[in-house]
C-alpha cells in the first residue's frame, strides 16, 4: 500500500484500519570499481528499520483506489436497492475503469466523493466502459480482449458477465439503448454488436475493415454506428448490412474518439491531426472543422444529444466545451477553456497530462488523465446562449469573459474590429467611455485568441480531486533469480523476494539520485549537470538497470519466470517448460538479503519453480489425500461420484457441491454452489448452454474402466471446449444465455502468481479429439494416485504465502491476442476447487503438483582443469602440480568454489603434501584458495558465475590453486 502524499517512504497495511507499518528503507554502496571481485550477495543494507507510520490514517487512505491512469469516466444518477429510500435529485454515482483493471463506483454529492464498491473486472487495461440499462449496468472493454458487463446494484454487488471477446486488443464501446446492443471495436479491426436483452454468447452481428479501429459511436436504434481508426476514415455502418453505408474523408490523422447524435443525424470525430469534424451523415459531407486545439485531441464528451454542447480534450491537457446552435451558422458557435490539466496540482508538476477521459454532471466535469490515477473534478460552464443581449457585451461573450473564451469564426470578429477602428479614426477615441474602451480592447484580444494557448483557462485549480494509489510501472528480476526491483509512479524503488512475494524495503531516494549523478559523470557530464526536475520514473527501465548495476550479486541461474506490471501489479508468471530448470540453494530464499548476516554453509538446491508451484497448491495436495483417504479408492473424486450415482454430465454440473464433495471440504456459501456456478465464477464463462459429447473413443492403455473413461472425457471434453471456444465461432450455431460472475474484489496491494500454459494451432478435427482423448488418458494417469503428502511435500522448502494470493491459470491460443484465463483464485480456496482443478488444471500442473515423482531435467556441467598458481619455484608455500586424471574433471554448474576447494585439498593431503586434512563440517574451512584469470573467487561463488564474469568462455575452465 502506498500515500500518494509521501515521496520518500511506502507502507503496508497494519493490524487495524488506522495503523500503517513504514517498510524498511535500504542503503547501497556506488559501485565506482568497474572490475569489482565477484560478489555473490546483494549489496545493500538496511539504513532506517521497518516501523509504524507513527500517525493515524483516514479510512479514505485505505479504501481500494486506481494505481494506474483511469482510462474511463462516467457518470450516473444514483440509484439505491431500496425504492424507499429518498434520495436527493442531484446525488450522482461517478464510475470508473482503469490500466489497473480495476472498475470503481463513487458517490458524489458530499464534499469530497465517497467510495461506495470495486471489483477486478479485467486482467489488463480496462480502455473503455458505458453505462447502460437505465445506468445501472456497467459494460468494459479491455485489453484482454473481452467485453464484460457488471452489475453493481444487485444484492451480491459483484455480479460480473462476459459479453463476448474480441482477437486482439477492445479499444472502444457504444451503447444502442433501443436495442439494448452494444457495439465494440478492436485492433483485430472488426466491429461486433452484443444483444444483452438476450444474452446470447456470440455476436449478433459484426463486419470487419482494413485497418485498426480505435473508436467507435452509435446513435440510440442503432441504425447509424460510426468507426474510426488508423486509416483516418470515419466510417458508417448499419447492422442490417455487411458493408460499410459511407465512408467520410477528411482526417490527416488517426481517429481517436467519436460522437453520434441520439438521432445519427450527426457525428463528432475527433483526430490526432489536432481537429474536431462535425458531419452530417445524410448528406456525408464535413458541416464544419473546429481547429481551437493545437495537439491531439484524445477526448470527446457530448452534453447534449444532439451533439450542440459537447467537451474535448488534448495532448496537452486543454479541456474545452463547444456550444454550436443546431439551426443556425457555425461560425456562431462558441468555445470555452474551461481548465488545463497541468500538473501544478499534483506531485508531477513539470508534466503536462494528456486528457484520456470525460464526463460530466450538472456542475462538474470529471477528467482522467494519462499521466497518474487521478481524478480531477473541474467547475462546469453554461454559457447564456438564450438571452436577447447580444452576444458581445460587458466584455462577456454569452456571459462568460472574453479571456476564457476562444474564436471559432476568425472572419467575422476581424471584420468586426476593423469597423470599429475605422469608426475610432473619424470620430476619436474621445467619445469612447472607459468601460466601451476596456470592452474594445477586451474583444480585440479575443479576436487574437485562435487557440486553446492563447486563451486563460475558466478555473485555475480542480474543486476537488481523487488521488490514487502509487502503482508499480516497471519491475526487473535480478541475477539471483530470487529477488527484483521495482520503480512506481512516486519514484519509489523497493526491494522484493519473488520467491516469498513479500517487500523487504525500498531504496534511500538521495542514494538513488547519487547514483544518477555518478552515471552523469561517467558520461562526461558534471555532477551538477542532472537537471533538478529528473524523476527516476520518467525513464523506468533505465533506472532499474541502472540500480541494478550497483546493487545486483554475480549470481547466474537459469530463467523460470517473468514480470508483468501492466495493471501496476507485480505479476509472477511462472513458465511451465522452466519450473525444473532453475536451481537455487534452498538457504538462500530465506536469508535476509539486506542484513550483514554471516551465511551458513548449505547445499541444499531446489528448483525454485517447482517450490513455488508445490508451495501455491499445498492445500490441493492435503484435499486430494483427504478425498482419497475417505473414498478407499484412488480414482478421481467427481469420476468416482459420477460411477457410484450413475450420474450424466448434466447431473454433475447442477447438483450442489455439498452432495458430491465429502464433509470438511467445503463450507459456508459454497456448499450450495453447483459445479457449473464455481465454474462461472473462477472463469468467467458459464456451461449451461455447452453440448456434451455422447461419448468417446477408449483409450487402450489406461487401467480404469471403459465407463470411467467416457464420463471422464465427456466432463473435461465440456470444460475445456467452454473455456477455449471463443466468440468468433460460426454465426450458424445455436446462440443461449451465457452467465457468469466475477471473483470479487481483492484488497490494495494483492499479489498474483500466474501460469500458463501454451497451446498448440488448431488442427484438424480428427487430431482434436486425438488430443482430448491423450489428455484424458494423462489426467487420470495422475488422479489415480495413491497421493502420499509427505512425499509430495519432501525436498521442498515450506513458504507461507498470504491467503488472499491470487492465481491464475490461463491457456494462450493461436487466434487470440492475449492469453486466456482459465482459472481464477485464491490461495485460500484451493482446497475447495480441489475437484473442479482436476478438470481444469493443465497436465504439466497435475504433474508438478501431484507426480511423486520428482523431473530430473538434465543437470548441466562444466569442465574444469586446476593447477597451481605460478609461483616462484624456491617458494616453499608452492603447491605441486596434480596427476592429469585428478586435474581435470567435470562438475555441475552450481558447485560452489569452497567445495572445489576442498576436492584440491583432499588430493593434495593424498599426495603426501604437506598441507592438513580436508575439514569434515564445512568447506569454509579449507586451507586452499582458487582464482580465476588471477580474480580469487568467493568460496559461496558458483562455478556458474565464475564461468560469466571471469572465465568469459565456453572453453574448458582454467582454475589456479595455492595456499591462503
Amino acid at each position: 500500500m502506498s500515500f500518494e502524499h509521501d515521496l520518500r517512504h511506502r507502507y503496508l497495511p497494519g493490524t487495524t484500519n488506522t495503523q500503517a507499518y513504514r517498510l524498511p528503507v535500504l542503503d547501497f554502496p556506488l559501485r565506482k570499481d568497474k572490475n569489482p571481485k565477484l560478489s555473490t550477495n546483494l549489496r545493500v543494507h538496511i539504513k532506517e528499520p521497518g516501523s509504524s507510520s507513527g500517525q493515524s490514517h483516514t479510512q479514505e487512505e485505505f479504501c481500494p483506489k486506481h494505481i494506474r491512469p483511469v482510462t474511463a469516466l462516467a457518470a450516473a444518477k444514483q440509484r439505491h436497492r431500496h425504492s424507499d429510500v429518498n434520495v436527493e435529485e442531484d446525488a450522482y454515482l461517478l464510475y470508473s475503469a482503469g490500466c489497473d483493471g480495476m472498475l470503481c463506483a463513487w458517490e458524489l454529492g458530499s464534499n469530497t466523493p465517497q467510495y461506495r464498491q470495486n471489483i477486478y473486472a479485467h486482467d489488463d487495461w480496462v480502455s473503455s466502459m458505458v453505462l447502460c440499462n437505465n445506468e445501472q449496468t456497467v459494460v468494459s472493454g479491455s485489453l484482454d480482449t473481452t467485453v464484460k458487463a457488471w452489475s453493481p446494484f444487485l444484492e451480491s454487488g459483484a455480479e460480473l458477465t462476459e459479453i463476448g471477446a474480441h482477437s486482439d486488443y477492445v479499444k472502444d464501446l457504444a451503447w444502442a439503448s433501443s436495442l439494448d446492443c452494444i457495439v465494440s471495436v478492436g485492433l483485430d479491426a472488426d466491429v461486433r454488436l452484443w444483444d444483452l436483452r438476450h444474452g446470447r454468447k456470440n455476436s449478433i452481428w459484426h463486419a470487419s475493415c482494413n485497418a485498426a479501429i480505435y473508436s467507435t459511436g452509435s446513435n440510440r436504434s442503432g441504425s447509424v454506428i460510426a468507426t474510426g481508426g488508423v486509416d483516418h476514415i470515419v466510417r458508417g455502418w448499419d447492422p442490417r448490412m455487411r458493408e460499410s453505408t459511407f465512408d467520410l474523408v477528411g482526417h490527416q490523422d488517426n481517429v481517436r474518439s467519436l460522437l453520434v447524435s441520439a438521432s445519427g443525424q450527426y457525428i463528432l470525430s475527433a483526430s490526432s491531426d489536432s481537429t474536431i469534424r462535425l458531419w452530417d451523415v445524410g448528406e456525408q459531407r464535413c458541416v464544419h472543422t473546429f481547429t481551437h486545439h493545437n495537439s491531439s485531441v484524445w477526448s470527446l464528451y457530448a452534453e447534449s444529444d444532439d451533439l450542440t454542447t459537447f467537451i474535448s480534450g488534448d495532448r496537452d491537457g486543454y479541456l474545452c466545451k463547444t456550444y454550436w446552435p443546431l439551426n443556425g451558422n457555425c461560425n456562431d458557435a462558441q468555445c470555452i477553456l474551461l481548465a488545463r490539466e497541468s500538473c501544478n496540482n499534483t506531485y508531477d508538476s513539470h508534466l503536462c497530462k494528456p486528457v484520456q477521459s470525460i464526463t460530466a454532471d450538472r456542475q462538474h466535469v470529471w477528467v482522467s488523465n494519462a499521466k497518474n490515477a487521478t481524478i480531477s473534478c473541474w467547475k462546469n460552464v453554461k454559457p447564456n446562449t438564450h438571452s436577447d443581449q447580444m452576444p458581445f457585451v460587458s466584455g462577456t461573450f454569452n456571459g462568460v469573459p472574453y479571456s476564457h473564451c476562444i474564436n471559432l469564426n476568425l472572419l467575422d470578429v476581424l471584420g468586426a474590429q476593423e469597423n470599429a477602428d475605422q469608426n475610432d479614426r473619424f470620430s476619436g477615441k474621445s467619445n469612447l467611455d472607459e468601460s466601451q474602451s476596456q470592452s474594445l480592447k477586451q474583444r480585440r484580444a479575443f479576436a487574437d485568441c485562435i487557440v486553446t494557448e492563447d486563451a486563460s483557462p475558466f478555473s485555475s485549480k480542480p474543486v476537488y480531486t481523487l488521488r490514487g494509489h502509487h502503482g508499480v510501472l516497471r519491475a526487473l528480476v535480478l541475477n539471483d533469480r530470487i529477488h527484483g526491483i521495482s520503480i512506481d509512479t512516486g519514484s519509489i524503488i523497493s526491494l522484493w523476494n519473488l520467491v516469498k512475494a513479500e517487500c523487504i524495503g525500498t531504496l534511500d531516494v538521495d542514494r538513488v539520485r547519487d547514483a544518477a549523478k555518478s552515471v552523469a559523470v561517467e558520461q562526461g557530464s558534471h555532477e551538477f549537470d542532472l537537471p533538478s526536475s529528473w524523476r527516476p520514473q520518467d525513464s523506468p527501465s533505465d533506472t532499474l538497470s541502472m540500480i541494478q548495476c550497483h546493487i545486483d550479486s554475480d549470481a547466474v541461474v537459469a530463467s523460470w519466470g517473468s514480470l508483468d506490471t501492466a495493471t501496476g501489479e507485480i505479476k509472477v508468471q511462472l513458465h511451465h517448460d522452466k519450473i525444473w530448470a532453475a536451481e537455487v540453494f534452498t538457504a538462500d530464499i530465506f536469508r535476509s538479503a539486506a542484513q550483514d548476516t554471516p551465511m551458513q554453509w548449505t547445499e541444499g538446491r531446489v528448483p525454485i519453480g517447482a517450490a513455488i508451484i508445490r508451495n501455491l497448491f499445498a492445500d490441493w495436495i492435503s484435499a486430494e489425500t483427504m478425498m482419497h483417504t475417505q473414498s478407499g479408492s484412488y480414482s478421481p473424486w467427481l469420476l468416482r461420484w459420477m460411477d457410484e450415482n450413475d450420474a450424466t454430465v448434466d447431473t454433475l454440473l447442477n447438483i450442489p457441491m455439498s452432495k458430491i464433495l465429502p464433509p470438511g471440504l467445503i463450507s459456508g456459501s459454497l456448499a450450495t454452489d453447483t459445479l457449473s456456478s464455481l465454474l462461472a465464477k473462477i472463469s468467467s464463462r458459464a456451461l449451461s448452454s455447452m453440448r456434451f459429447t455422447e461419448s468417446s473413443q477408449s483409450v487402450k492403455h489406461l487401467s480404469v474402466s471403459s465407463t470411467h473413461q467416457r464420463l471422464f472425457s465427456e466432463v473435461v471434453e465440456c470444460i475445456q471446449n467452454s473455456l477455449t471456444e471463443t466468440t468468433l465461432s460460426s454465426p450458424n450455431l445455436k446462440n443461449s444465455p451465457e452467465e457468469s460472475s466475477s471473483p470479487g474484489s481483492s484488497f490494495f496491494g494483492r499479489r498474483r502468481v500466474t501460469s500458463s500454459s501454451r497451446k498448440a494451432e488448431p488442427a484438424a478435427p480428427t487430431t482434436e479429439v486425438s488430443s482430448l482423448q491423450q489428455d484424458v488418458a494423462a489426467r487420470l494417469q495422475l488422479l489415480s494416485g495413491p497421493f502420499a503428502e509427505g512425499v509430495l511435500r519432501s525436498g521442498m522448502p515450506q513458504i507461507d504465502y498470504p491467503p488472499h494470493t491470487t492465481i491464475l491459470l490461463s491457456r494462450e491460443h493461436a487466434s487470440a491476442k492475449s492469453p486466456k484465463v482459465i482459472y481464477r483464485g485464491c490461495l485460500g480456496r484451493i482446497a475447495n476447487d480441489a475437484p473442479i482443478l482436476e478438470l481444469l488444471a493443465p497436465i504439466w500442473l497435475l504433474d508438478a503438483v501431484l507426480n511423486q515423482q520428482q523431473s530430473d531435467p538434465t543437470v548441466q556441467r562444466i569442465s574444469v582443469q586446476v593447477q597451481p598458481f605460478p609461483a616462484q619455484p624456491s617458494d616453499p608455500l608452492t603447491l605441486p602440480i596434480l596427476p592429469s586424471q585428478d586435474a581435470a574433471f567435470s562438475v555441475a554448474r552450481m558447485t560452489r568454489a569452497a567445495r572445489i576447494a576442498t576436492y584440491v585439498q583432499e588430493l593434495l593431503h593424498r599426495a603426501g603434501v604437506s598441507v592438513p586434512p580436508p575439514p569434515t563440517d564445512s568447506p569454509l574451512e579449507t586451507c586452499i584458495e582458487l582464482l580465476c584469470n588471477g580474480q580469487p573467487l568467493p568460496p559461496y561463488s558458483t562455478l556458474a558465475s565464475c564461468q560469466r564474469h571471469l572465465w568469459k568462455s565456453s572453453a574448458k575452465m582454467q582454475l589456479q590453486y595455492k595456499r591462503k
